[in-house]
Parts: C-alpha cells; sequence; structure tokens
C-alpha cells in the first residue's frame, strides 16, 4: 500500500492472479473513490479484505481531505487548460480541509513574493445534516487563470439539501443516497473567494 499526498491511498495486488487484497485502513473514514462506499475505523485502525478485480485499483479518500482533480488529457500543457473538480470526502465530525497550489507551469521558482507565478487557494468544509458548505479562499493570487470549477463532489452528506448556492447564486444538484453525495455542478471560475452552500 501506498499513499500519494495525505488524501489518496492506493492497495495494489502484488501477487499474480491475485482477485483479493489484504489493506489496512488507519483511524478514520474510508471512501471508496469509485463507488463512495464508506469503511470507518474508529479507533486505530483496521485491515480490511478487497474485492480486486484485474481492471479495478483499490483507491480510497482519506475522510476529512478535499482533494482537487483536473480533468485528463493526453499532455501536461493540454491538461493545464482544463476544468477541475473537488472531491470533498467529509470525516467523522463532517469536516474537510485542503489546498491547491497552482503555477504558471513555466517559472523555475514560485513563491508569494514572485509576482507573477503561482496561486495558492485554501479549501473548508462543513456538513451536519442537510446543511454545510465548501468555501474556497485565495492565499495568494499571483497570476491571472480563468481555469473553472465544473463540479465539487460532498461525500458522507447524510441528508439532502433543499437548494444548493455557489456564491449566492442557485446551482443545480444532485443527491446520490446510496453513497450519500451531493453532486453539484459549478462552472465557475475556481481561482477566486467562493461559497457553495
Amino acid at each position: 500500500q501506498f499513499m500519494i499526498g495525505t488524501g489518496l491511498l492506493i492497495s495494489p495486488v502484488l501477487v499474480e492472479n491475485a482477485t483479493q487484497v489484504d489493506a489496512y485502513f488507519p483511524q478514520g473514514v474510508w471512501y471508496d473513490y469509485y463507488n463512495h462506499s464508506a469503511i470507518v475505523s474508529k479507533t486505530s485502525g483496521q485491515w480490511v479484505r478487497l474485492d480486486a478485480p484485474i481492471e479495478v485499483i483499490n483507491l480510497h479518500l482519506r475522510g476529512g481531505t478535499i482533494i482537487p482533480s483536473q480533468y485528463p488529457s493526453n499532455t501536461t500543457t493540454a491538461t493545464r487548460l482544463n476544468p477541475f473538480a473537488l472531491l470533498v470526502p467529509l470525516n467523522l465530525t463532517g469536516q474537510a480541509q485542503g489546498l491547491l497550489y497552482w503555477d504558471d507551469g513555466v517559472s523555475l521558482f514560485s513563491s508569494p513574493n514572485n509576482s507573477d507565478s503561482s496561486n495558492l487557494l485554501e479549501f473548508q468544509g462543513w456538513f451536519d445534516g442537510s446543511s454545510g458548505e465548501v468555501a474556497g479562499t485565495l492565499v495568494w493570487n499571483n497570476f491571472e487563470s480563468s481555469l473553472p470549477l465544473a463540479n465539487v463532489s460532498v461525500i458522507g452528506v447524510n441528508l439532502p439539501p433543499q437548494n444548493v448556492s455557489f456564491n449566492g447564486q442557485d446551482v443545480p444538484f444532485n443527491f446520490v443516497s446510496t453513497s450519500n453525495t451531493l453532486w453539484v455542478s459549478v462552472n465557475q471560475p475556481i481561482f477566486q473567494n467562493f461559497v457553495l452552500k
């Protein structure tokens, strides 16, 4: 097993022809990346036997870690022009946080003091019952980018909301009760201060 960052746990099969894998889940709630089913490890962690068909790599999201992603293309240059999505897997207390650092892809050294090379966006989320919010705050914004935030998926929401807004404007949403996932269509620039509630 290995992690990518603090939010993605990969549990690969390392034995030829195996169709299951034993995976260790540290304390907390972990969501299957594909169907958002939860594995809750309340005390000190636990081992779980996972199905591992040949066409699936077991990937789990740590509850509490907001993960920005971008739709793929054939090259990194083309991918950098694609819309973003946010995965917001809630922890056991209904909270999540994360960061998105974005540089211009060209400069050798990027920092908040480098006047035109990078942006930093901080995310905070909380849900309690059917109400909550996901907020984005620009920590610094040193170069112009109009890349859109296409959608936000909040995983672990207990009840469907009545309505959802992005910066005060109603936006389309769907609540999937089988996985307790709130999917929201946004299509607004990501590099701005925003509140989804």
